[in-house]
């Protein structure tokens, strides 16, 4: 089968954990002897928008559709007609079987709806909740609060709160000013007036005429403004909730995840667990160093809502000389956040090491006893924990979201409150001090999934899939 991989970002230059997923997977269908090109955006300040270029990173045909930062206005973030006709001049290249989306930030939510009409079967893995939240996916307020349910007016003001300027590298985008706000005034005036005929014939209730009459002379700009705010993030989900309607598969990595979009209205016979697999292979007979220390470390992006700073705090508090703290990310990412981390910094052996290649993955666990993931948003199920247990590695974990599907406390790992850094220093300090936990531990350790395995699950439902669309052409 021919096999199209559609991502936000790719490797060599992005490595989080999609692009790694994304890039793995592609690897090993092409070693089952398909056919596989990856579609991912590109930022190019200086290329033309819409322009593709073809290349290949480590084996796999790539396909980059250059873009820059910033949008007009908040629906042009996540609809985006040029965008759409780009994506079908791909189509009309590749030709493929079936379509397979990683991530449509920087795309289309119309993407779905365009492979559907050019006869294709759709799945879409579900990465994090980018589809139902527009602030980078993770459903966290700027004031670090989950958004346990979703609230249209509390997501315009997180959007509002976290709002940077059209254009400027941040990607910032107009989002419902008060100039806006006439429109709206006038369109419910002549709502009114219209209620207002058939309230004097019967046909409507008077009284919520009146209430309408008291909202509209009573609100000013800024309270139309923030209606219409509120509205244009609903006029987001009802896109969304549409979009869904053309994809043919959801995969979702962790049951926590898949019950945050059927609750989203996503139906539940239409959504798929799978965990994601990972590669092993760097893995096999890995030869773990000693140490008269509990090495800790943490791995992945160093950003607030990863709550790295929460781990330096619960560091701070351990006992000089028998646990390590080593922090592995890229530390010029988000260089404000990591001065604040380095300002933090107070134990000994606490060091920021910075980024590493994914490809020496096995090399840096050998020399970690113990992975920390403090994140403060709900995870999914990230690629780091599937790495460490396959390099034989506990985990502690925050207790909620994705990381409570994959890490059981007391048998793969130990779990600690959210944000909370004398509950994570209390665990630490459990593995450092309670003599036999740490092998207890290591032997709970669950089965990892193969990329392999991963791999011919796909390509059963592939063929599945475009079984289908082949027989109702």
């Amino acid at each position: 089968m021919r096999v199209l991989q559609v991502v936000h970002d790719y490797l060599p230059r992005h490595r989080a954990g999609a692009e790694i997923y994304t890039h793995q997977l592609s690897k090993a269908l092409i070693r089952r002897g398909h056919e596989v090109v990856v579609l991912h955006a590109e930022y190019d300040r200086e290329a033309d928008e819409h322009s593709l270029r073809r290349g290949e990173w480590d084996g796999v045909p790539t396909i980059a559709a250059t873009w820059k930062y910033g949008r007009a206005q908040f629906e042009e973030t996540y609809s985006d007609p040029a965008r759409e006709r780009l994506f079908e001049s791909v189509l009309s290249e590749v030709r493929p079987d079936i379509v397979h989306l990683q991530h449509l930030e920087r795309f289309s939510i119309g993407v779905p709806g365009v492979a559907r009409r050019n006869g294709l079967r759709v799945v879409y893995t579900l990465h994090e909740y980018a589809l139902t939240c527009p602030r980078r996916g993770i459903r966290m307020m700027a004031d670090l609060s989950l958004c346990e349910a979703l609230d249209a007016r509390r997501c315009a003001a997180c959007i509002l709160d976290t709002q940077v300027p059209p254009g400027s590298p941040e990607g910032g985008s107009r989002f419902a000013h008060a100039a806006d706000w006439w429109r709206d005034r006038v369109v419910h005036r002549a709502r009114r007036f219209v209620r207002k005929r058939l309230a004097s014939v019967g046909l409507f209730d008077r009284s919520r005429v009146d209430e309408r009459v008291r909202r509209v002379d009573y609100y000013g700009p800024e309270d139309w403004a923030r209606m219409a705010q509120i509205r244009a993030i609903e006029r987001r989900w009802k896109a969304v909730r549409r979009m869904t309607r053309e994809v043919d598969l959801f995969i979702s990595p962790s049951p926590f995840l898949l019950e945050k979009f059927v609750e989203f209205g996503v139906p539940r016979r239409r959504i798929l667990f799978s965990d994601n697999g990972i590669d092993v292979s760097p893995f096999a007979g890995l030869d773990r160093r000693p140490s008269d220390k509990v090495r800790f470390a943490y791995a992945g992006t160093i950003d607030e809502h990863k709550g790295v700073h929460v781990l330096v705090e619960a560091m701070n508090g351990m006992p000089a000389g028998r646990a390590s703290l080593a922090i592995h990310g890229d530390l010029e990412a988000f260089p404000e956040y990591v001065e604040r981390l380095r300002k933090l910094v107070r134990h000994p052996d606490t060091r920021l090491a910075g980024p590493f290649d994914n490809a020496r993955i096995a090399e840096v666990l050998r020399d970690v006893d113990v992975l920390v993931v403090p994140s403060l948003w709900f995870e999914n199920s990230p690629l780091t924990i599937h790495e460490a247990f396959a390099a034989g590695a506990p985990v502690v974990a925050t207790d909620h979201g994705g990381l409570r599907d994959l890490v059981k406390d007391g048998v793969s790992g130990l779990l600690f409150r959210r944000g909370d850094a004398d509950d994570l220093s209390r665990a630490m300090r459990r593995l450092v001090d309670e003599e036999g936990l740490l092998e207890r531990l290591r032997t709970g350790l669950p089965r990892v999934k193969t990329m392999d395995e991963d791999a011919a699950d796909m390509e059963a439902r592939y063929a599945r899939l475009a079984g289908r669309a082949r027989a109702s052409r």
